[in-house]
């Protein structure tokens, strides 16, 4: 009896130790997307190339060490920025950036965002969203689709124009 009750102890012990790791790494989650970062397709290899602005120690934070980005030169081959019209500062790259980043690199294209059906805009905003693709990027109807495709995703929140004209200018390759 003592025995049985030493290990419902136990295992009351190990439930309540699993529900706060399981709570723990949801507010990791929640907080780096948040902020921009998706932990589920972000490689710390991105990191460094952030190492100069203010997103770098959150982007460590939300990194997975081993997801790696094996090419030191234009690591993807095409990129889809998915516009949703929510920032001032994406709204500026693609009205005084976007042409020159296309005529300078390879397979860099913008989609406008999918807006769930039914859905009030202003209670549904979409994240403009930057998936990279190592090969040639899927056709779909459906833009929500490439969070499955790309190997890389990254939520463009509090992001400024700059900032995301090195990344593409970074991790795309030159056109020839």
């Amino acid at each position: 009896s003592s025995r049985l009750s030493n290990m419902m102890h136990r295992l009351v012990l190990l439930l309540i130790i699993f529900v706060q790791v399981c709570s723990v790494r949801s507010n990791l989650l929640e907080s780096c997307l948040s902020r921009g970062f998706d932990p589920t397709n972000l490689s710390c290899d991105t990191c460094a190339l952030l190492s100069a602005t203010d997103y770098h120690s959150v982007c460590l934070e939300c990194c997975q060490s081993y997801k790696t980005l094996n090419s030191k030169t234009s690591r993807y081959k095409q990129a889809i920025l998915v516009h949703s019209h929510g920032s001032e500062e994406i709204d500026k790259f693609i009205d005084e950036e976007l042409e020159g980043i296309q005529q300078t690199k390879e397979g860099f294209s913008v989609e406008k965002a999918e807006i769930p059906r039914g859905a009030m805009s202003f209670f549904s905003m979409t994240p403009n969203v930057l998936y990279f693709f190592k090969g040639d990027a899927p056709k779909t109807e459906d833009n929500t689709a490439y969070t499955d495709l790309a190997q890389e995703t990254i939520i463009l929140h509090g992001w400024s124009k700059d900032d995301l004209k090195d990344m593409i200018n970074t991790l795309l390759p030159d056109k020839k």
